[in-house]
């Protein structure tokens, strides 16, 4: 199962799951302050992945991001999942530390944090 918050009409899902959901939650609102369209996907069992609801996810956004504590077991289920329907981007830590909020949009959607641009989102236009 899963819980949705402002996900409707999001371009860009965060899909994440114990205390990253938290952290995903704020991201999100921090960018819907800055007019973008962010939605969060709140996992709540990871076995079996809630497959429906994150297919319905990937066909509905441009952009899934998977923050996560660990090297990315369920980025890589979301992307067996999403199979193309929209781009899947992994933001792993491995050091010990949650992720924060901040931490989650400075992953621009191309999958790289190239450190030139902190900009929430930067290649995701608004619309």
């Amino acid at each position: 199962m899963g819980t949705v918050i402002a996900i409707t009409l999001a371009e860009i899902a965060i899909v994440a799951y114990g205390s990253v959901a938290r952290s995903a939650v704020e991201a999100a609102k921090d960018a819907r302050k800055q007019g973008l369209k962010v939605g969060v996907l709140q996992l709540i069992a990871l076995f079996p992945l809630p497959r429906i609801v994150v297919e319905e996810r990937a066909r509905r956004s441009m952009t899934i991001i998977v923050p996560e504590l660990n090297m990315g077991q369920i980025s890589r289920e979301v992307k067996r999942v999403n199979q193309g329907m929209s781009r899947v981007v992994n933001l792993n830590k491995l050091d010990g530390n949650l992720i924060t909020p901040a931490e989650i949009p400075k992953k621009n959607t191309r999958g790289n944090l190239d450190g030139k641009d902190d900009t929430p989102y930067s290649s995701i236009s608004k619309r």
